[in-house]
């Protein structure tokens, strides 16, 4: 028998410009067996020379974060860059953070999306 499943958009197609930081609202997942959160930045036609970094923040009740994963997308022009972290049932809320790519004046299109476990 296959996980039942549900989709959710923590952000669509947001601007995240050169330097600057984009931070989700914080995201229960309390009665979730888990849950996907794929990302995905687009390149401006004028990469950066640094990657835009991508984090997943967790936090037990909502209040204080710590860093729970972090990866980097690419740095060449025009390129979308899909990342995709895995979010563990011991996990209570998590946030979405996009720090733009530096160096060009550059930026990022973000955009994220959740597919949560539901049911077993």
């Amino acid at each position: 028998m296959a996980a039942s499943k549900t989709t959710s958009y923590i952000v669509a197609n947001t601007s995240v410009q050169a330097a600057a930081t984009y931070v989700s609202g914080a995201i229960n997942v309390t009665s979730y067996y888990g849950t996907t959160v794929t990302t995905q930045t687009v390149t401006q036609a004028s990469a950066g020379t640094l990657p835009c970094t991508i984090t997943i923040n967790a936090s037990p009740e909502g209040t204080y974060w710590f860093q729970y994963q972090t990866s980097a997308a690419g740095v060449v022009a025009s390129t979308t860059y899909p990342l995709t972290f895995y979010i563990d049932p011991s996990i209570s809320f998590y946030q979405v953070q996009c720090i733009g790519s530096s160096g060009g004046g550059t930026y990022v299109v973000f955009s994220a999306q959740a597919q949560n476990i539901i049911g077993i």
